[in-house]
């Protein structure tokens, strides 16, 4: 018999078991955090310099989002056709092949959002993908000047963005749909523009984290968490950002 454990709690839709021959390694971050990558032979070279960067993917996710709230990290690699999506598995993020900077950043700000704090419905699924979509957001700004004003416009103008709200996804099969992550990416950055104050709303951000470490929250909880931090009725924002049927318009 084979018994595993996991040191902090795991919801689970986030456990994976993978079987085939990889390529492991192990080592430790600056910052003490144990990582473990498997790759497929076939993705090991095309791999290694963006897996290379967990590190400092994860000191700079810890700057924005709050102390890494697991005691592991890594990936796991498939060979390119083996399967057609990435996942973010609790500490081990799956990719279908080589993954890109900005998809290894997305996935690992799911540590944070979806992992640690887990959606409490999948109508809540854009607290996922929407934080996570903003961090790529975060990173482009960050590391290639890529303003984070030029991102938001780019999804802003999508048509695919505004096929349904994100908070109010029509059925099951729409909860991996553009809305739910560009969208629900602009819902944050539209409550940082509210804030008006880029120290407040990281704070209020690595507070959300924190107050539902390794718990469940949902979109009311955010809507109340932010309300209640900033002090402000936000009512019209979730409104036209998170519920609203229509682009609204950017002034105001």
């Amino acid at each position: 018999a084979y018994r595993w454990r996991t040191a902090e709690p795991m919801a689970s839709y986030l456990a994976t078991v993978a079987v085939g021959r990889f390529v492991t390694e192990e080592s430790v971050t600056p910052d003490g955090i144990r990582l473990f990558t498997a790759v497929d032979p076939e993705s090991a070279a095309a791999s290694e310099d963006v897996l290379a960067r967990i590190p400092a993917v994860l000191k700079w996710s810890a700057g924005k989002f709050g102390p890494y709230p697991f005691s592991s990290a890594g990936a796991i690699v498939e060979r390119t056709g083996d399967s057609a999506y990435a996942l973010e598995t609790q500490n081990r993020p799956v990719f279908p092949g080589p993954p890109d900077t900005a998809l290894l950043v997305h996935e690992l700000a799911h540590q944070w959002f979806g992992n640690s704090v887990t959606p409490a419905t999948w109508r809540d699924m854009w607290l996922n993908e929407g934080f996570a979509t903003y961090a790529e957001w975060l990173w482009v700004a960050d590391h290639e000047d890529v303003p984070v004003e030029e991102s938001f416009q780019e999804a802003y103008e999508s048509d695919a963005n505004w096929a349904f709200p994100p908070a109010d996804p029509p059925t099951a099969a729409e909860l991996s749909e553009p809305p739910v992550y560009g969208r629900g990416a602009m819902a944050v950055h539209r409550v940082r523009l509210a804030m008006d104050d880029d120290r407040a709303f990281f704070a209020l951000v690595e507070g959300w984290t924190k107050a539902h470490r390794h718990a469940n929250a949902s979109t009311g909880d955010f809507t109340a968490y932010v309300e209640e931090e900033t002090g402000r009725d936000l009512t019209e924002l979730w409104d036209a950002w998170l519920y609203g049927r229509s682009r609204p318009p950017l002034e105001g």
